[in-house]
């Protein structure tokens, strides 16, 4: 979003009504988190003077809508964009700072080593009890949709790690597959209860895996594989990066619900 530049005085209030509307509209859409990306102010970045300009501008609005940095160092190759997360609306989030309100935010500044492959990390750390609670996010500004695709925490004796796999190819029946995975690290067992959220015209497979309440015991893991197909006529939505998100709610007893989502890239799949 960019207010034209004849409006310059009247910039930053016509900014408080755009991203308080998308904000309104997120949210009336049932979205818990939603993300932007913005600009980086960059003297080497010539081409985009109206960047420059407004970069400052937006970034201290959206913070002061609760917009905090998730992807910053090598977003794109010319490391000008960076990307915001809102998680407001998060129960987790919310949950872990209305008890560690004093927890400090870090970000891990590029890509770190995570599962395999590579993430950026949020981290929220409470420096008197060593707790914390950490999303590791996946994804490329117009390329693959930024999202979260794990979780860590550790309140007290309870501590876990939950992430996602990407989903497998489509085949020509519009199926594929992924994974979710739950590891404890705590002291005590972790009684849990998965659900899965797709859009309309995705079904997740209605086994065991999906609605299930399961314990898992202290230094033990489950992993689940879940089917999903996609209809013939499914209408692709018209996004940017041509995903769709198929998330994972995982409730954990006594702590909260957590939502880490696998993309299918709709640019790989032929529908009727």
């Amino acid at each position: 979003m960019l207010v034209n530049p004849k409006y310059k005085k009247e910039a930053e209030a016509i900014g408080e009504e755009l991203i308080s509307r998308s904000i309104s509209l997120a949210e009336k859409s049932n979205c818990n988190i939603f993300y932007t990306t913005e600009w980086k102010n960059s003297s080497n970045n010539k081409k985009n003077s109206l960047v420059q300009e407004y970069g400052v501008i937006w970034q201290r609005l959206y913070a002061k809508y609760g917009f905090k940095p998730a992807i910053i160092h090598n977003f794109d190759k010319n490391d000008v964009n960076i990307c915001l997360f809102n998680l407001s609306q998060s129960s987790c989030y919310n949950d872990f700072m209305l008890s560690h309100p004093l927890s400090i935010l870090s970000i891990s500044g590029g890509e770190i080593g995570y599962k395999g492959g590579l993430a950026y990390e949020m981290k929220w750390t409470d420096l008197q009890t060593d707790d914390f609670l950490a999303f590791y996010i996946e994804g490329k500004r117009e390329n693959v949709m930024p999202k979260i695709i794990g979780v860590s925490q550790k309140v007290g004796g309870i501590a876990f790690d939950a992430h996602i796999n990407d989903t497998s190819d489509v085949n020509n029946l519009g199926e594929g597959t992924f994974k979710v995975h739950l590891v404890n690290h705590g002291q005590e067992p972790l009684v849990t209860y998965n659900t899965f959220l797709a859009p309309k015209g995705i079904t997740i497979d209605k086994d065991k895996l999906s609605n299930a309440i399961s314990e898992i015991r202290p230094g033990k893991e489950k992993s689940y594989e879940v089917s999903y197909c996609i209809e013939p006529h499914f209408k692709k939505p018209k996004v940017s990066s041509n995903t769709v998100l198929i998330t994972w709610q995982l409730y954990i007893e006594n702590l909260s619900t957590y939502q880490v989502s696998t993309g299918i890239r709709m640019d790989n799949v032929n529908l009727l």
